[in-house]
């Protein structure tokens, strides 16, 4: 069970790679750091497998980030809070994320190599 688990998550982590990419491509910006929140930031191999495939820093948490978004638009529109900048302040504040670094870069860039080929996701190149 566990190597399916494994799978499953390295699956993930490409195909965050993926999408990142080509959100890079499409935007023509580059991200520096992904943000992982709700139930997959408790995930200490998700987030760590993530950050080595897609060769950046990833922030977990907070996990309960739907209410707590569904929260401050709430106090937002009732005056509570003034915008979203304060209500990001506020998140920055009171929680602070797990921080995962990239670790064995090289030997991802093959694995997403093979990914790209056996999946035929490669369609913005």
């Amino acid at each position: 069970m566990e190597k399916f688990v494994r799978a499953a998550l390295v699956g993930l982590a490409l195909k965050y790679r993926y999408v990142t990419e080509q959100l890079e491509k499409l935007v023509g910006h580059y991200f520096g750091s992904i943000y992982i929140v709700g139930g997959g930031s408790k995930d200490e191999l998700l987030c760590q497998l993530t950050a080595n495939c897609c060769k950046r820093t990833v922030y977990a948490g907070p996990v309960k980030a739907t209410a707590l978004g569904n929260a401050l638009t709430q106090l937002i529109s009732l005056g509570e809070l003034s915008n979203l900048q304060e209500a990001k302040s506020l998140v920055k504040r009171c929680f602070q994320p797990v921080q995962y670094h990239q670790r064995d870069g090289d030997i991802w860039d093959e694995h997403y190599q093979i990914f790209l080929k056996t999946t035929k996701f490669d369609v913005l190149s």
